[in-house]
């Protein structure tokens, strides 16, 4: 990182977020365009919000889904019990307007689970010169106290307030440098796989078995279709052999997509893909007639073959079948 070479109080970084912004309380003029527009005029909130922040909201929640998620991923790891003490978040350093007032407030953002804290030591209001002078901020935070208290905000006032039941950090939690373990749960159990399906919703579980069936088939579909091969250790697949397990595969394919057991929705995807194959797939059925049928080009022809028109592959098949 280039700010390594840096003295450490000057090691810092601001970043700038700008968004336009509506007073947080509703707009006349908003409204009736709502009204005229949608038949709503409180259509999303829009008649007290922007635009801008609408999105960001959208964004703040789509990346709130994505930590979620993210952390089920830690949580049933396989080697989650290796990581969990080396998995480090940090509290992130806001500082937002305050609404219809010349005057600012810092929070501090758990970037996991997006919670908002209040560092005791900082007013509920600093002004724009405090910003400018890095009053409240690194690297002048030194002497202030390592506690953080929840807080959330007011929509009436568009300030933070503490709750009943806050949540409150304090060392040995939290560094000097705001750093804290991401407090990663591991997700330990004795059941089977089997019986962790049956414990879930049925949909889910019927989907997984399936999921699971299928790629249970992956590796015999490599041997018979990709013509794998397994010596010393090497995976090996024989090209020219290829070629006739491929129409092999797509007559399967076809079988597939007019049996009544298989599913509509399948059988529309399998025909769609089909599609796309047709063309190439009667050339290589004529390929295949000659080297395996007919037996006079061998194996390694084949790409040579290929390179035939219909009608000089129709001429040699003329002649094969005399």
């Amino acid at each position: 990182c280039s700010h390594t070479n840096l003295p450490e109080e000057e090691q810092w970084t601001d970043i700038f977020r700008h968004i336009s912004v509506l007073p947080m309380q509703p707009d006349p003029d908003a409204s009736r365009t709502l009204q005229e527009a949608t038949k709503d005029p409180n259509f999303k909130s829009l008649n007290f919000i922007s635009i801008e922040q609408k999105m960001m909201q959208s964004a703040l929640k789509k990346y709130q889904i994505n930590n979620e998620f993210e952390e089920v991923l830690k949580e049933s790891a396989y080697d989650c019990g290796l990581n969990k003490n080396g998995n480090i978040i940090r509290l992130e350093e806001v500082i937002i307007p305050i609404a219809r007032e010349n005057k600012f407030q810092i929070y501090f953002k758990n970037p996991k689970t997006l919670m908002n804290f209040k560092r005791e030591g900082i007013p509920d209001e600093i002004t724009y010169e405090d910003i400018l002078s890095r009053k409240y901020s690194f690297p002048n935070t030194s002497d202030l106290p390592l506690k953080f208290t929840e807080v959330v905000i007011n929509p009436e006032t568009g300030k933070f307030e503490s709750l009943d039941d806050s949540v409150i950090i304090e060392p040995p939690d939290i560094t000097e440098n705001l750093a804290m373990r991401e407090d990663i749960e591991c997700w330990n159990s004795n059941l089977t796989f089997e019986e962790v399906l049956d414990s879930v919703d049925s949909d889910i579980s019927k989907y997984i078995k399936k999921l699971t069936n299928n790629y249970a088939l992956m590796p015999e579909l490599r041997k018979k279709y990709l013509m794998e091969k397994t010596s010393n250790n090497k995976i090996k697949f024989n090209v020219n052999k290829q070629f006739k397990s491929k129409i092999e595969l797509l007559k399967c394919l076809r079988d597939l997509s007019e049996s009544p057991l298989t599913d509509k929705v399948v059988q529309n995807k399998i025909k769609k893909l089909l599609k796309t194959a047709t063309s190439d797939e009667k050339l290589n059925e004529k390929i295949s007639d000659l080297v395996y049928k007919y037996n006079i080009f061998p194996e390694s022809m084949i790409p040579e073959l290929l390179n035939l028109s219909s009608k000089e592959l129709n001429d040699l098949l003329k002649e094969a079948s005399r």
